[in-house]
């Protein structure tokens, strides 16, 4: 049995919030990862995507550039 992986998409309308810190989803096993260069992008339909960064500035820098393009968006 093979799966192919799907392409998914979303619009920038879809996002509902873009949070810095650990994923809701965290692994456990993963105790060297505080969640301080983590990144999630939420969803309407409830998806998300998690993201990691090599340093809390970089994180910082997508988080208010994503939240300034969301809110734009949105009016």
């Amino acid at each position: 049995m093979n799966k192919e992986r799907r392409h998914k998409e979303a619009t920038l309308l879809d996002i509902t919030s873009v949070v810095a810190g650990p994923p809701l989803r965290r692994k456990k096993a993963d105790d060297k990862n505080d969640g301080s260069l983590c990144l999630t992008v939420n969803f309407i339909r409830g998806g998300s995507v998690d993201f990691e960064f090599k340093n809390v500035e970089t994180r910082n820098l997508w988080h208010h550039t994503l939240n300034a393009i969301i809110n734009q968006t949105k009016h």
